[in-house]
């Protein structure tokens, strides 16, 4: 077999898989048990995270791996004894040692951690990128479906989920972070399989449905009188939305003219700069061009575009690259990778870092839209939310302001 395989190559073969895991494997709680295990069956799910349906979630997991012709291991297991750390993505690379190149889907502490070490896809570094962007938007819109489901019922999709939405994104082949799996896909993860769902007793913690409903309607009614329509559904939205991160956003004429005060600078300095040499002078003011074409636009995410394109040119100028944060590419300072999850990993703000890694909402660059809620830029549809801005290719700044 060829070593470099698109993604769509690794289907429409088999790895040899074992029968079910024995039942020692439920005892497999050091590395090297693991990965011992991993030899025998690339699946493993230990019964204490198997969602009360251990048997079944390993051999739906089972299924999708034999798809791939290419080494797929995926781990569901508790914190291994034997290291310091009970990470998944340390886990991950621990298991990579042992069992060498393959895709990796491994959680054993917190979210899921997915890698693909080796050469065994085509372009497998950005491979691993789009297909984590695009398992985690999948994923995004069945927890969305959720909602609708659990009434009195504190419901979340099962870290399998993950897994097996990650499995189905790479067997998609997805050539962009927009490439959701289909909806008769999504569907299947509403499944009590993947769902795990905490019933509550009916209390008088959830209030009178029938008296405060009443209530809110005529406060509504009152309120839209005072208010307007506009603001009502401004108000509506921030109650009955689901979190969105936080407005860190500023108003789009300060944006325009931030941008457009960076353009002139690096106009100055491409006509006032004569130790530099062509190449640099011409990448600088095609990012500069570019970035004035944007100046003219309505949309606040293009004028965002235009100031990191002019950013980025001034980098250019100074023979850097111009690094931005992924959740707002506004933030400066402390520019670092950071985990996302699903083996994922962007650049970030030392403020964004510190949020999520307390488990808060990122302050991300926010998409205003019209009879919908907003949302963070990066779930949107936008060219800017498949590039994020840079964060992912130094080449990006190719595909806008044309």
């Amino acid at each position: 077999m060829s070593p470099a395989l698109s993604v769509a190559h690794v289907l429409h073969g088999s790895l040899p898989h074992a029968a079910p895991a024995p039942a020692n494997d439920e005892f497999a709680s050091t590395v090297d048990q693991i990965a011992d295990a991993l030899r025998e069956d690339p699946v493993l799910v230990h019964e204490v995270v198997g969602n009360g349906q251990t048997e079944a979630l390993d051999a739906a997991l089972s299924a999708k791996v034999e798809k791939f012709e290419v080494p797929v291991y995926v781990a569901l297991v508790q914190p291994p004894t034997d290291v310091t750390s009970s990470g998944s993505e340390e886990l991950t690379a621990l298991l990579h040692a042992e069992l060498g190149e393959g895709i990796y889907v491994v959680q054993s502490a917190g979210r899921v951690s997915f890698e693909i070490y080796g050469p065994i896809v085509e372009d497998y570094e950005n491979a691993g990128v789009v297909a984590s962007l695009a398992a985690s938007a999948s994923a995004q819109v069945v927890r969305d479906g959720l909602l609708d489901q659990c009434s009195n019922r504190e419901c979340h999709l099962h870290p399998s989920a993950d897994a097996g939405i990650i499995l189905d994104v790479l067997a998609k082949n997805p050539t962009d972070t927009r490439d959701l799996l289909s909806d008769e896909q999504l569907q299947t993860y509403h499944d009590p399989l993947w769902v795990h769902r905490d019933i509550r007793p009916a209390s008088e913690d959830y209030g009178a449905p029938f008296h405060s409903g009443v209530l809110l309607t005529a406060l509504l009614a009152a309120m839209a009188v005072v208010l307007g329509t506009a603001m009502l559904y401004r108000l509506l939205q921030a109650v009955t939305a689901r979190p969105v991160p936080h407005l860190d956003t500023p108003p789009t004429d300060e944006v325009r003219a931030d941008a457009t005060t960076t353009v002139a600078e690096v106009t100055r300095q491409l006509s006032g700069r004569t130790r530099i040499d062509d190449e640099r002078r011409r990448t600088a003011t095609e990012q500069r061009d570019r970035a004035a074409r944007l100046l003219e636009s309505s949309d606040q995410l293009d004028l965002v575009g235009a100031l990191v394109l002019a950013r980025t040119a001034e980098a250019t100028l100074r023979g850097r690259s111009h690094k931005v944060c992924y959740y707002n590419p506004l933030h400066t300072g402390g520019i670092n990778s950071h985990g996302l999850g699903g083996g994922l990993t962007v650049p970030a703000c030392s403020t964004c870092r510190r949020l999520v890694a307390d488990g808060h909402a990122p302050r991300a660059l926010v998409e205003v839209r019209r009879l919908r809620p907003d949302h963070p830029y990066y779930r949107g549809n936008s060219v800017w939310a498949t590039n994020g801005y840079g964060a992912f290719d130094a080449t990006w700044w190719k595909g806008v302001g044309r």
